[in-house]
């Protein structure tokens, strides 16, 4: 049975964190906002209403980026697709940068938020053959909304 070879401790052999590309933002902030914009249709939000924070979701790719590279490095595992998705639903809901300029009072970030979580465990049941009683979000809308 192989062993793992442990982790060096030599500086060199450290990863370097460095900017993304401009290109990779761009595809990351796009890659972002297109599910959450077919979530606002679903839940009755006017997308043209919402204004958001570029620069903050730029950093929630970012940050989403670097975790992806600490799994990789220091676990020596792949970041999976629903912990990728969860990981994007508390970035939104600590940063927030969503905002519906139609009715101030609407929790936008926690409606996209938990929009993204629901689809994130739906599929990861689906992939794992498990069923999963679906969650309509008008159901959550009266609550959350």
């Amino acid at each position: 049975m192989p062993t793992k070879k442990p982790p060096s401790t030599d500086i060199k052999d450290f990863p370097v964190f460095g900017q993304l590309s401009e290109a990779e933002y761009n595809s990351g902030i796009v890659d972002l906002l297109n599910p959450i914009e077919h979530f606002s249709s679903e839940v009755d939000i006017d997308w043209k209403n919402i204004q958001f924070n570029k620069d903050c979701v730029a950093d929630i790719v970012d940050l989403v980026h670097r975790r992806r590279i600490y799994f990789h490095i220091y676990h020596d595992i792949e970041m999976g697709e629903l912990n990728e998705a969860c990981l994007i639903c508390f970035w939104v809901l600590k940063l927030s940068p969503f905002y519906d300029q139609a009715n101030p009072n609407r929790r936008v970030n926690l409606v996209f938020a938990l929009s993204l979580f629901t689809r994130a465990v739906a599929y990861a049941a689906f992939v794992n053959a498990k069923p999963l009683i679906p969650l309509r979000l008008t159901v959550l809308d009266s609550i959350l909304l």
